[in-house]
């Protein structure tokens, strides 16, 4: 059965054909996303300007968690690729509920906010020769 083409909408970067396969094979799915893995122990500056745990699964009585005592982490990478109807009808919840994750390396989660994060992705473009984890990610230009 399947779900029609015209149903599927892609945002923020190329089409990604397996996304779009497993959409389509998965009525169930309301969407999938592009995520790679991120760090858990991150801490905000809380009212008293302190540094406060974000996760609850941090122990108030210890300093110091290892990274493997909490779960993985995720931060969203720029492909989402998702059902259209679900976008006219949920408005800013267009994702749905049931967003399936296809977790890539976290070099695809360099996000490019400021003049030092494009220097860093500058230099790992110019890399030569690349490291071998780099090479599927960082593409010579065409022509």
């Amino acid at each position: 059965m399947g779900t029609s083409k015209t149903d599927l909408s892609v945002s923020f970067c190329p089409i990604c054909r397996g996304a779009i396969d497993t959409l389509d094979k998965n009525p169930d799915i309301t969407s999938v996303r592009i995520v790679s893995e991120t760090e858990a122990r991150l801490h905000v500056v809380g009212e008293n300007g302190f540094l406060v745990p974000r996760s609850p699964q941090w122990d108030r009585h210890r300093s110091v968690m290892r990274r493997d005592e909490f779960a993985p982490a995720y931060k969203p990478f720029n492909l989402d690729v998702l059902r259209h109807a679900l976008w006219v009808e949920r408005g800013p919840a267009y994702m749905g509920d049931k967003v399936q994750p296809v977790i890539e390396h976290k070099i695809t989660g360099l996000d490019i906010d400021d003049e030092d994060d494009f220097e860093i992705a500058k230099a790992l473009i110019a890399l030569t020769p690349r490291p071998n984890f780099l090479v599927p990610f960082v593409h010579d230009p065409i022509g």
